[in-house]
């Protein structure tokens, strides 16, 4: 018995040039000094894993 047709999908571009990134030194100083913080905090638990024995759920 032949299938019903269904709609056609459209398949993602996964090599779509993607659009600019702002340079760092163009962002507001208040987006720096926030992205800074959570990046320190970010190696500072991971340096806390480390030391502690565990390991990351996705590594």
């Amino acid at each position: 018995m032949p299938q019903p047709r269904t709609k056609p999908t459209t398949q993602l571009d996964l090599f779509e040039v993607s659009p600019p990134r702002p340079r760092w030194s163009d962002l507001p100083s208040e987006t720096r000094e926030e992205a800074t913080r959570y990046l320190a905090e970010l190696v500072r638990h991971h340096a806390e894993n480390l030391n502690s024995g565990k390991e990351s759920e996705d590594e």
